[in-house]
């Protein structure tokens, strides 16, 4: 009874984990307009400024404004502030009518954000026409503007672009996959050596293809994301790797994923530092610049993929050796599950500490996308708690084919949430 309440309360735990710790990846929204949305003005602004919600990389980003024929009227660049959080452009004098805004830039986690808004100017004059009521038409940008429609797109550009993002959200699955799974191989690997089990004859071959499995992932998220920048409207330079946060990352996430098919295997030290350098690396590439304390951010970002990591792995050792092995599995069936309790319990804490840094406001969960998708995602781990509960009891009494459905499900389940988890990221 004392163990089937240690493992319920674990997995409950999680709950509140992953709830929280999508938060970490959310993308930088603006917070603030001058002028402001749909506003009616009375003297001609002197500049666009919008605000947003965490730092936008330098040398990416664009703001332009539109008069009702579709001409640009800003005639100089867009600026941004030495807090990369501010960006604007200086405007000539205007004359009465709608003006649209459009802006694209891309987050310090390098997806790109792009909208547009309009706003109407009306100086009072003696022969002033009848004044131009706001409408909801002044937030669609004229339809010859090379800028794509952004809040109006075709009923065929809307289902393109459904299919590019399921597109991207296999592509981030199959890359979230591939590091959890190398991750947690070389753990369970360093593990049961200093445990004196024996390490399956093929193990180090399945390593490999694990970090295939992540290079090509980690490959093809590079190649994905310089076309979501380039499509945005924005000017991919070859400067940009190596002056953006997101773009060093990337360098030295494929150079350590190379790097990996020489080295790991051999030394169990190395091993360890090639583990840690990649997780601190992934931290990067995302929010933990906009932060403090930044080495704290990355630390409990680490600790916590390491403890996704153990679990994903462990169940995927199961997979691969159940039937061909399964003198392997039941060994390390009560093994790996000690360490899963241990993980989550990890995890727990650094998710809490993390969601006191992070957590915005919580009515999100209900009314967006973002929300409704890890609304989802929490059903699915109230599941795996189920299906915990259900393996720990069948583990006592014997290895059958009951137990077996009971780890596919869970398995399972596990690939389902990293699905969400690359959508929660993007989205």
């Amino acid at each position: 009874m004392k163990q089937r309440f240690k493992v319920f309360f674990s997995f409950m735990l999680t709950i509140w984990l992953l709830s929280i710790s999508s938060f970490v990846n959310a993308h930088s929204i603006p917070t603030s307009y001058n002028p402001a949305p749909n506003s009616v003005l009375e003297q001609s602004p002197e500049n666009v400024t919008i605000i947003f919600s965490s730092k936008i990389e330098n040398n990416l980003f664009s703001l332009k404004v539109f008069n009702a024929q579709q001409q640009e009227v800003t005639e100089q660049d867009a600026l941004l502030d030495s807090s990369q959080k501010e960006l604007s452009v200086t405007l000539p004098q205007l004359s009465n009518g709608v003006y649209t805004v459009i802006f694209n830039v891309v987050s310090s986690d390098g997806h790109p954000v792009q909208d547009s808004y309009s706003f109407l100017l009306q100086t009072p004059q003696l022969d002033q026409p009848s004044p131009v009521v706001p409408n909801k038409e002044w937030n669609t940008p004229a339809p010859d503007i090379e800028t794509p429609d952004l809040n109006q797109p075709s009923s065929e550009s809307a289902v393109n672009f459904s299919l590019y993002n399921l597109f991207i959200y296999l592509i981030r699955g199959f890359y979230y996959f591939g590091l959890l799974w190398i991750v947690g191989w070389l753990f369970w690997n360093f593990t049961l050596t200093k445990k004196g089990k024996t390490i399956p004859k093929n193990y180090e071959q399945w390593g490999i293809i694990a970090q295939m499995v992540h290079l090509f992932g980690l490959t093809t998220m590079i190649l994905v994301q310089i076309i979501d920048i380039t499509d945005s409207g924005l000017m991919f330079n070859p400067e940009i790797p190596i002056t953006s946060i997101f773009g060093l990352t990337w360098i030295g996430l494929f150079s350590l994923s190379l790097l990996g098919f020489i080295i790991l295997f051999k030394s169990k030290w190395i091993d360890v530092i090639w583990l840690l350098s990649i997780l601190v690396l992934k931290g990067l590439n995302g929010h933990s610049s906009d932060f403090e304390p930044m080495s704290l951010i990355i630390g409990l970002n680490t600790v916590h993929l390491i403890g996704a990591a153990i679990w994903c792995s462990g169940l995927i050792f199961i997979m691969v050796y159940w039937k061909k092995q399964r003198v392997h599995v039941n060994e390390f069936l009560p093994i790996f599950s000690n360490y899963a309790f241990l993980s989550l319990v990890i995890m727990m804490i650094s998710g809490t500490v993390l969601s006191i840094i992070y957590l915005p406001d919580i009515h999100s969960l209900f009314y967006t996308q973002w929300g409704l998708t890890l609304l989802f995602k929490i059903f699915l781990v109230i599941m795996v708690a189920f299906v915990g509960l259900s393996i720990r009891k069948r583990m006592k009494i014997t290895f059958n084919s009951r137990l077996k459905n009971l780890l596919l499900l869970d398995f399972i389940l596990m690939v389902l949430i990293i699905g969400l988890v690359s959508i929660l990221t993007y989205i």
